[in-house]
């Protein structure tokens, strides 16, 4: 589920690409080799499907349409409140992106590939994959500015 919740922007469609990702992996478990590890196999599936969700979305926009985020709404918070940058903050941060920047930037940042595989997986060129990853990098340090302030300071 912490894959799907990744690329996912709220909890029903991370439920729903979670099983999506179970059902591809029974059906898929004869492919499985027993001699390697069961974890980073089911990951790999999990990652799969939610660039098949993706391409659906891109596929189709008038069914799926792409979440609009303004970082200065919704990322203010009493500075008081915040007493430190933590990966609750980092993970609402990358939720808050746009699609297909959190797209970009997990299977970039998170699952370590290089913008040529990115764009190969996404359907996108090397540079289109380079520049939603910049705007996302731009929108997650605009979101994390104010927690980011308050943590330095103390």
């Amino acid at each position: 589920m912490s894959v799907s919740s990744r690329y996912s922007k709220n909890l029903e469609d991370a439920k729903s690409q979670a099983n999506e990702s179970f059902l591809k992996m029974l059906s898929h478990l004869k492919s499985y080799d027993p001699k390697r590890s069961f974890i980073p196999w089911m990951s790999t599936i999990a990652v799969r499907s939610a660039i098949d969700e993706y391409r659906k979305r891109k596929r189709d926009p008038l069914v799926f349409q792409d979440d609009q985020w303004h970082s200065q709404n919704e990322a203010q918070t009493e500075p008081d409140v915040i007493e430190s940058l933590n990966a609750e903050h980092i993970e609402s941060a990358i939720q808050g992106l746009k699609h297909s920047e959190r797209m970009v930037f997990n299977l970039y940042v998170i699952e370590g590939y290089a913008h040529r595989e990115v764009a190969r997986m996404l359907n996108i060129s090397e540079r289109s994959s380079k520049r939603l990853f910049q705007k996302a990098k731009a929108e997650l340090q605009t979101a994390l500015a104010p927690v980011n302030k308050e943590w330095t300071s103390s």
